[in-house]
């Protein structure tokens, strides 16, 4: 290679590819090294520099000028892949180096090819080819050749001289940047985001909070008319975005990271860091969500093991218990309650702890709470619980069921007996109660009988006089 065509090589590839240019002169020089040790024996002294002005080469092999002409054929192509090699070694850094720098950040490219497993993108101006993996792809989106796409840059590695830049879709930190660039008030330092827990592709909750209170961080978050949001969410193809208000209270932030269900209370197991929503029947569904993602992605965000039972269930489990506690002799109601409210809600919770605890529960002694431990420790808990059951099942219906719920079963009781008495058939009901009869029975209330019509005596004249056919087929009135 002449002397000028090394310089604009050098030119080129440091303009091209961003290289700078003593690197690639170094990787020349390195090369020349490589050849000539190839050509003369690894045991000689070799020493190449290559002239940073004019481009010549100057080489000494043990203090001795040697020729390029020298290198031979094979010499003259090891030096060129060296040189390449060289060069894709140094290209590599200064990708390496000017993308790692903004790991976390987010992208734009355009998708260049789609390969099985992966898509590439081309970013940057120099158009730096990156990978976006099935896994950090959103499900159900499709992409198109020459597409543009915003994506997380979420890694830069460099491998054996390969830069391998791995984008993402999927990551919450993407929702973050996408809010911090839409949002100022974020950007700013003003609206904090507390967290994020996202299933990609279907909903998505975060957590903010406003160091102003004169800024509302949701209602900002949402922007005039829902337009912030709805870029974002336009941006993810869809997804809903829940803003959850965030706050240092367990009761207020489990409560908002539910909605859009309203709880009625929230019960809390502080050691376990497990809470249990209470919610009206109509609100079980939205407090859960379909497939129970609202009930996961809260019990996420809020750190908290959330789990979620209507007020009947609640009151059932408040019964259950009790009754299974009330199996243990001389355990009778008011005990059983002391004791699930000191935090032993079954017979593995008693023998897990210890007696001195035990004994703490009021209306109990150290002896009496010996003798429970005792009997649990020799008793086969699985029949205890099988009794418990029977005995709850017993109990149950009448005592779980709900004013409204007792009033029509007293109703229906009385409705029955009747029907079994011919006499009581006729008895008069009043409307009220023959709605709550045509419900429970699945009936329909008797139709009134319509009054008879009573003709008068001028509609009975006006009715012709029949005619009749005389034997010759005259008609005789």
């Amino acid at each position: 290679m002449k002397p000028e065509q090394i310089i604009q090589l050098v030119d080129s590839m440091h303009r091209e590819k961003k290289i700078d240019r003593e690197s690639i002169f170094d990787s020349i020089a390195k090369a020349l090294e490589a050849a000539a040790k190839k050509k003369v024996g690894l045991k000689k002294e070799v020493s190449v520099s290559v002239d940073r002005e004019t481009g010549a080469i100057e080489a000494l092999i043990d203090g001795e000028p040697m020729s390029l002409d020298e290198f031979g054929r094979i010499a003259a192509q090891n030096f060129k892949h060296i040189v390449a090699q060289k060069l894709k070694e140094a290209e590599s850094n200064v990708v390496y180096a000017e993308y790692i720098g903004h790991q976390g950040e987010v992208i734009s490219g355009m998708v260049e090819r789609i390969e099985p497993g992966k898509i590439i993108v081309v970013i940057g101006s120099n158009n730096v080819e990156a990978q976006l993996p099935k896994r950090e792809q959103i499900p159900g989106e499709y992409y198109k050749t020459n597409e543009r796409i915003r994506c997380l840059i979420k890694e830069v590695r460099l491998d054996n001289s390969k830069v391998t830049i791995e984008l993402s879709r999927t990551s919450p930190d993407l929702v973050r940047k996408l809010f911090e660039m839409e949002v100022p008030e974020i950007h700013e330092g003003i609206i904090e985001i507390k967290g994020i827990e996202r299933e990609p592709g279907s909903r998505t909750k975060v957590a903010v909070s406003s160091y102003d209170p004169k800024v509302d961080c949701v209602g900002a978050c949402v922007g005039v008319r829902g337009a912030r949001i709805k870029s974002i969410i336009d941006e993810l193809g869809g997804e809903k975005i829940d803003i959850i208000r965030w706050s240092e209270s367990p009761d207020s932030f489990i409560s908002n990271a539910l909605k859009p269900a309203q709880i009625t209370r929230i019960i809390y197991y502080t050691e376990e860091r497990r809470a249990m929503a209470i919610v009206p029947e109509d609100q079980f569904s939205l407090a859960i969500g379909k497939r129970g993602q609202n009930v996961r992605l809260a019990s996420k965000l809020a750190k908290w093991e959330i789990e979620v039972l209507t007020e009947r269930q609640e009151k059932e489990n408040a019964v259950r218990m009790r009754v299974n506690m009330m199996q243990i002799p001389g355990c009778g109601e008011e005990l059983a309650k002391a004791l699930i409210a000191f935090g032993y809600e079954t017979f593995e919770d008693i023998l897990a702890g210890h007696v001195e605890t035990l004994a703490k529960v009021p209306g109990l002694t150290d002896e009496s709470a010996q003798a429970i431990y005792e009997f649990l420790s020799q008793t086969d808990l699985a029949q205890l619980k099988a009794k418990g059951k029977e005995e709850f099942e017993k109990i149950a219906i009448d005592e779980l069921q709900t004013d409204a719920e007792k009033e029509e079963s007293s109703l229906k009781a009385s409705l029955t007996s009747g029907m079994k008495d011919k006499d009581k058939r006729e008895i008069q009901l009043t409307d009220d109660e023959k709605a709550m009869r045509a419900r429970i029975f699945g009936e329909n209330p008797p139709a009134e009988e319509p009054a008879p019509v009573q003709e008068s005596q001028d509609s009975a004249e006006q009715v012709p006089d029949a005619v009749e056919e005389s034997p010759d087929g005259r008609e005789e009135s």
